[in-house]
């Protein structure tokens, strides 16, 4: 009965409008790229370097033009309701990511190279890590919300290769 309703309220919160829930709007400018605009200020994430079980790992100031292509997962229920990396309370029903280095926040949009579907998320955690214990992360580059996997096509694989591209920002106030 719980995975039902649990189910039922993921089908309910995934039909609702991409628009009324979406962080990082997507227009282009006069040469057609995309720039990502963000409703409002976002907490900002530490930026000095850290480790994370004898890895460093040393966050990019800017991150302009950043493309990346590996492995995307996603994390839902343990960790939703729990502080993110910028203070922030993890919500796996919104478009959201973690990443180890990119900037919080930072918009960025991925696609599931496996089918061509594309979302844009708002960098709000750090992870994934090489030294997660009992996964394979060494092609792991970004984890998603659970909204962000269904967008793509992957929850219930639980993996998927992927391309991420940071987008230009603007932050309307």
């Amino acid at each position: 009965m719980k995975k039902l309703m649990f189910l039922m309220t993921v089908i309910a919160l995934s039909a609702t409008s991409h628009k009324a829930q979406a962080i990082c709007n997507v227009k282009y400018n006069e040469s057609g790229e995309s720039i990502a605009v963000m409703e409002k200020k976002y907490p900002r994430a530490s930026r000095r370097s850290y480790n994370i079980k004898g890895v460093k790992y040393t966050p990019l100031i800017k991150a302009d033009g950043f493309v990346q292509e590996g492995k995307a997962s996603w994390y839902g229920r343990p960790f939703h309701g729990r502080k993110t990396a910028n203070g922030e309370i993890y919500n796996m029903f919104r478009y959201t990511a973690a990443h180890p280095t990119l900037p919080i926040p930072s918009c960025v949009k991925v696609t599931n190279l496996q089918n061509g579907k594309s979302v844009v998320v708002r960098v709000n955690d750090r992870g994934p890590y090489k030294s997660d214990l009992g996964t394979d992360t060494s092609n792991r580059i970004i984890d998603l919300s659970l909204k962000a996997a269904i967008q793509l096509g992957f929850r219930k694989k639980g993996v998927a290769d992927v391309k991420i591209e940071v987008l230009p920002t603007e932050v309307l106030h």
